[in-house]
């Protein structure tokens, strides 16, 4: 954790974790990254036992990504650090995968697992394309409109500003933006895709979704799509093909 400039420790995670569990905490979420550079296959499995020795019920693994302004960054434009290969990090989401899911965990989304009935409530409302309000200094939200296109709405960051425009306006949103009844459709397949039980939201691209199909990236299953092994690992390829 340190090499990431973290504050705090693995062993400060875990204990964290136990703390919360202890305390009478019964849905408790952990997030790791794989794909950091000198933790090998070994050390990340090490590290995810640990994490499910201290009982939790949902987890999230995410692929490491280097922010070019960031000391990392930096290190790795001018060779310092390497960063782990494609086939190396495949490796490790794989093994996870797989130990997560021996584990009693079920894999519901391409970076979400969860033990039955704990799957995140709120991610998956974003990835169904559900309407959300956000109340509070910097929330987003998100409306649908009688003509199907689709407002996002974001609210001003800072609390004191925040609090000193709602008050004198009765509302605090900070800008918005309209997306066509086509982008939303776009982008409502675009993040359906993700769940890996499948998604209807593709069935109004039938040119895309034969290509994704034909190329292996996708299968049919029932009346909509689920990403293959394939799909998942070039998942961010199959979303984009749905936005044109």
């Amino acid at each position: 954790m340190r090499f990431l400039e973290r504050l705090h420790s693995g062993t400060d995670a875990i204990a964290a974790l136990r703390t919360a569990r202890a305390g009478g905490f019964s849905n408790i979420n952990a997030d790791l990254l794989y794909g950091v550079p000198g933790v090998n296959l070994a050390s990340w499995l090490e590290a995810l036992d640990a994490v499910l020795a201290a009982g939790v019920q949902h987890l999230s693994a995410y692929e490491l990504t280097v922010e070019s302004k960031t000391r990392l960054g930096q290190e790795v434009r001018t060779g310092l650090v390497r960063m782990p290969g494609d086939d190396e990090q495949l490796a490790q989401y794989w093994a996870a995968a797989e130990r997560l899911v021996t584990s009693g965990y079920e894999h519901y989304e391409i970076s979400n697992w969860s033990l039955p009935g704990f799957a995140c409530r709120h991610n998956l409302a974003a990835w169904q394309y559900r309407p959300y309000l956000g109340c509070g200094a910097g929330a987003h939200s998100m409306f649908r409109r009688f003509d199907r296109s689709t407002e996002r709405r974001w609210n001003i960051k800072g609390p004191q500003a925040y609090i000193k425009q709602a008050s004198a306006s009765g509302h605090a949103v900070a800008g918005s933006e309209t997306l066509s009844p086509e982008r939303a459709l776009g982008e409502a397949a675009m993040i359906g895709v993700r769940l890996l039980d499948g998604t209807t939201a593709a069935r109004d691209f039938p040119a895309q979704r034969t290509q994704l199909i034909s190329a292996g990236l996708l299968a049919e299953q029932d009346s909509g799509v689920r990403l293959t092994r394939r799909g998942i690992e070039l998942a961010n390829q199959v979303g984009a093909a749905f936005l044109g």
